[in-house]
């Protein structure tokens, strides 16, 4: 029995030597484990900050963009209200525009006439010194072929003129045709002795 007990305390022996040494390699594993986690909890707490870092840099890029765009946004609104007075602006003034040709076409007479209507008026003076032809229409009043003669002859404007045509006196304010002026007939100018 002594080379069994000796054999079995060899057993033993070696049971305890090889669970020292499995609790050995485990104390070294779970040393080994809690090191590389701790590496690996420090490296992922290093990447967590570095992100975090990149996060606030991309959220101060956002808010100056964001400022940005507010600044072009009212930058365009204002530029739009400025387009908006100007086309206020230019609506008034193609209204006034507007206005201002149709008194326009309104005061000015028909341009159209036929050859018929145009005719001439002879003036000629009591004192013979006076012998003038003005073009004008049938239509023109007699004052303004009137006016045409005083131009042509300036001292004649400051006497009070009676004109005689057909041996009738002529109206100043009416028409040629109605003073039944004559194309080509004499109307003579009478000056105040």
């Amino acid at each position: 029995m002594g080379n069994n007990n000796q054999k079995e305390l060899q057993i033993n022996k070696n049971k305890i030597n090889n669970s020292k040494k499995n609790e050995f390699i485990g104390i070294n594993n779970k040393q080994n484990l809690q090191s590389n986690n701790n590496d690996e909890i420090n490296k992922l707490k290093n990447e967590l900050a570095k992100a975090n870092k990149v996060i606030e840099q991309q959220k101060l890029t956002i808010n100056d963009l964001q400022n940005k765009l507010n600044n072009y946004n009212n930058i365009i609104n204002d530029l739009n209200k400025d387009i908006n007075n100007y086309k206020n602006i230019i609506s008034k003034k193609d209204i006034e525009l507007n206005n201002y040709k149709s008194q326009l076409n309104n005061n000015i007479p028909n341009n159209k006439f036929y050859i018929n209507d145009m005719m001439c008026v002879n003036f000629i003076s009591s004192d013979h010194n006076v012998h003038y032809a003005a073009a004008c229409l049938k239509t023109n009043t007699f004052a303004e072929v009137e006016e045409k003669l005083y131009k042509q002859y300036p001292q004649y404007r400051e006497t009070n003129n009676t004109f005689l045509a057909n041996g009738m006196q002529v109206l100043r304010f009416k028409t040629i045709d109605e003073n039944k002026i004559g194309n080509g007939l004499p109307v003579t100018l009478i000056v105040p002795s």
